[in-house]
């Protein structure tokens, strides 16, 4: 079986499958889960809502960034519960995330 493509820390986008009635969106890869169904499988978090999820190796694509993803978990975990960081959520002043 080929090489997993994502690593703990990392920062992907999840694109989900028919099957799942949640949104495109950013998320962290917090677990190297194993394989099910013939893909690799990962517990990823949302930036965004903080729910986290398993996934399919073949739902996720590389995150697109000009920073380092790791200060971009960071701060999207600092900040994640508080009122400021919804606000500038739904405003979408929050680009980096």
């Amino acid at each position: 079986m080929k090489e997993r493509k994502y690593h703990t820390d990392q920062m992907v986008t999840m694109t989900p499958g028919r099957a799942r009635a949640m949104a495109k969106g950013r998320c962290e890869v917090m677990r190297l889960l194993p394989v099910a169904y013939g893909n690799y499988q990962y517990r990823i978090r949302s930036v965004m809502d903080g729910h986290e999820r398993v996934a399919a190796e073949n739902e996720l694509d590389q995150a697109e960034t000009g920073v380092c993803n790791k200060a971009v978990a960071s701060a999207a975990r600092l900040f994640e519960g508080s009122a400021q960081f919804h606000r500038l959520a739904r405003l979408d002043r929050y680009p980096s995330i």
